[in-house]
């Protein structure tokens, strides 16, 4: 097996293709967190509404 050495540049963008694919990974976990918490959040506020108690509301 030979000794793979790269450039001072590709080792550069290397490091950065790494760091936008990491920081991808965590925009999307904040994504998918918020729009689980808003479906929660509207189930449970939705919820009063729909099983007929709208007099409470208004």
């Amino acid at each position: 097996m030979q000794d793979v050495r790269f450039t001072p540049e590709l080792e550069k963008r290397i490091q950065q293709q790494l760091a936008q694919r990491k920081g991808r990974g965590y925009r999307k976990l904040y994504v998918t967190g918020t729009v689980a918490a808003c479906l929660a959040l509207a189930f449970i506020v939705g919820k009063p509404i729909t099983s007929g108690q709208q007099g409470d509301w208004q």
